[in-house]
């Protein structure tokens, strides 16, 4: 199956990253990690704040969530990481089918300087979606460096709009954090890296049809957001970036012409924002 594009921007949601989803998250070829970032911390759909770093990394590095249940997956996303400035050109997304491991998609990424987070991933396949307990990606073709990655998505719903939106903004903001130590003093506090982004979208007189697939969303549900740049590519664009983050609030208005006296359909100005993740 080849990587899936589209003519419009899409969004991505269904996160099955849960702890109560997940059985276990299992490495191949990573023979170490920096202590308090397991590959255990990639169970979580990034709301923990968690990541995995690896110390040492001996082979093409796997990576396999196994489900207590099969979910129906359509779209990975790869959050807050390091990969290509480590060194690694690609992506491939895996199911295991109860006896041997089917290739889904692969997408290449750009190799770029490290010191700086590197561009979002996402890799979309085949509209009806796979079920299986076991999906797994794997990372360029041999040992690379070490790498780190901050949240894992696995969404079961990937949709297209029918336009693009009118106004579209993307911020990213390193934050300094701060702490006040007991007796008055300040320090810099040093944790997980922490990406800030903001995303606001404006759409202009969707369609009731497009309204619907915003409609749904959930205050602080984790999407991914592909945009217009990058909806026919398969491959990574420099420039905007492909966003994954929490929905914070959205606002609508209705338009005409449609009403319970016209035959015309309903439209609508929405505008939706969200707070990038980890």
């Amino acid at each position: 199956m080849a990587v899936q594009t589209f003519t419009k921007m899409a969004i991505a949601r269904g996160q099955t990253v849960t702890p109560a989803l997940v059985s276990s998250v299992a490495t191949t070829n990573i023979s170490t990690f920096l202590a308090g970032f397991p590959a255990s911390n990639l169970e979580y759909g990034d709301d923990a704040w968690t990541m995995m770093k690896t110390g040492s990394v001996s082979g093409q590095p796997i990576i396999t969530h196994t489900f207590f249940a099969a979910p129906e997956a359509k779209v990975l996303g790869i959050l807050n990481h390091n990969i290509g400035s480590a060194g690694y050109n690609s992506v491939a997304v895996e199911y295991f089918n109860g006896s041997i491991w089917v290739a889904t998609a692969s997408m290449s990424v750009p190799v770029g300087a490290g010191g700086t987070p590197d561009s979002p991933i996402w890799v979309a396949w085949q509209t009806a979606g796979e079920t299986a307990t076991q999906w797994r990606f794997k990372l360029g073709s041999g040992a690379a460096g070490n790498f780190y990655i901050g949240g894992v998505f696995y969404g079961n719903a990937v949709n297209e709009f029918q336009k693009n939106p009118l106004i579209m903004n993307q911020t990213m903001t390193e934050t300094l954090i701060v702490e006040t130590a007991a007796g008055g003093s300040k320090h810099v506090a040093f944790g997980a890296d922490v990406r800030n982004q903001i995303m606001e979208i404006t759409f202009s007189r969707l369609s009731e049809v497009d309204a619907d697939k915003l409609w749904r969303l959930k205050k602080q549900e984790l999407v991914g957001i592909l945009t217009p740049e990058h909806s026919d590519a398969t491959t990574l664009i420099a420039g905007q970036e492909v966003f994954w983050g929490y929905v914070l609030r959205r606002t609508v208005t209705p338009r005409g012409p449609g009403s319970s006296m016209s035959a015309q359909g309903s439209h609508y100005d929405i505008t939706l924002q969200l707070e990038g993740a980890v």
